[in-house]
C-alpha cells in the first residue's frame, strides 16, 4: 500500500475502485467520489479517456487518481486489477 495525501479527517484519503470509468456510470462515479476526497484507481480498456478522467479528477479536485487499462473480460487482465 502506498501512502497517500491525509483526508480533511487527519487520515489516509479512502481510495475509490471504479470500472468502466473512461464513460457512462463508471466516469459519473469518477465525477461524484474525486469531490467527495477520494483518490481514484480507474479502470477500463481506453487508456485516453483513463488519461483524461485520471487529469480532471487531479486538477479539480487535488485527488490521487491511477488508471489501469484492462478489459475485465480478459482473465490476465482481470487478475492484474486483483494484484493492484
Amino acid at each position: 500500500m502506498t501512502e497517500r495525501e491525509q483526508s480533511a479527517g487527519g487520515g489516509p484519503r479512502p481510495v475509490a475502485l471504479i470500472t468502466g470509468a473512461s464513460s457512462g456510470l463508471g466516469a459519473e462515479f469518477a465525477r461524484a467520489l474525486g469531490p467527495r476526497g477520494y483518490d481514484l484507481l480507474l479502470v477500463a480498456r481506453r487508456r485516453k479517456r483513463l488519461e483524461i478522467m485520471a487529469a480532471e479528477a487531479a486538477v479539480k479536485h487535488g485527488v490521487t487518481a491511477e488508471i489501469l487499462v484492462a478489459d475485465l473480460s480478459d482473465a490476465a487482465d482481470l487478475q492484474r486489477v486483483v494484484e493492484r
